[in-house]
């Protein structure tokens, strides 16, 4: 017995006398009782402040013959209702997402990696090739870098072209040397200058895009220009040939605007 109860007990004792051993089961199984009531109803209350639904869902009730039954209300405390209780499902493990595997096959709902990475090969090889054919751009391949390693320890090439902005290069397996009809060298020409994917790009896109001045005409020239003009010249309604020339030159300047920016 705890505490309470053999204080309990005491308090019985000297109101009834010596107890019988039945008396004392008695009065155990009852202290059971009310205990677990007790702390049912202390766990359906801190439920209730934490506001989770936990109330109780019967009771089981004994007469005063003792017999047990349920009820679903509760009723007075003369039947000695104990509060039933349903058992919260354990919290269940999230699922474990098996990883998925990202290789050559992965896609992007319309390309894979690999054929990606074919078309990049492919279109630097012929762009790399027509510059090199042209002598538009310092373009050549190695088996080594500048510094006289063996590109990736071997079976491995460099491409390498250099544009005003800097250079751009990229590496190939050996399958794919002749693919690249450009000057080979011992090693790299050029000690490696930092250049990212990122700085690939905007060096393409730099050499891609001249200047305004170097673009070419796409519009009337001047002379193209005045023969328009002396062409209407014979109108003989002056406004109407005012007009003209307004809309004429209208057109030159936002022509040559947009040409040179």
């Amino acid at each position: 017995m705890n505490e309470a109860m053999k204080q309990a007990w005491l308090e019985i004792s000297q109101m009834l006398g010596e107890p019988t051993r039945e008396e004392l089961d008695v009065f155990l199984r009852t202290w059971q009782r009310a205990m677990q009531a007790s702390a049912l109803d202390k766990k359906a209350e801190n439920a209730r402040e934490l506001g989770l639904d936990y109330e109780p869902v019967a009771y089981l009730c004994e007469n005063a013959v003792g017999h047990k039954y349920f009820r679903w209300k509760k009723p007075s405390s003369e039947f000695k209702p104990i509060a039933l209780y349903t058992t919260p499902p354990a919290a269940q493990p999230a699922p474990v997402q098996k990883p998925v595997a990202i290789d050559g096959n992965t896609s992007d709902g319309y390309h894979t990696f690999n054929e990606l990475y074919e078309f990049r090969k492919a279109y630097n090889a012929a762009l790399f090739n027509e510059w090199a054919a042209g002598g538009k751009c310092s373009v050549h391949k190695s088996w080594r870098h500048h510094d006289g390693g063996l590109c990736f320890g071997g079976g491995w090439f460099i491409v390498v072209a250099v544009l005003p902005d800097g250079q751009i290069s990229n590496h190939y397996e050996a399958k794919d040397w002749d693919l690249f009809a450009v000057p080979e060298t011992e090693r790299a020409l050029f000690e490696f200058d930092g250049h990212t994917g990122a700085d690939v790009v905007e060096r393409l896109k730099a050499y891609t895009t001249p200047p305004a001045e170097q673009r070419t005409w796409v519009g009337l020239d001047l002379a193209e220009m005045d023969a328009i003009i002396d062409g209407n010249m014979a109108i003989t309604d002056s406004k109407l040939r005012d007009a003209v020339y307004a809309v004429v030159i209208d057109t030159m300047t936002t022509l040559m605007e947009k040409n040179h920016g």
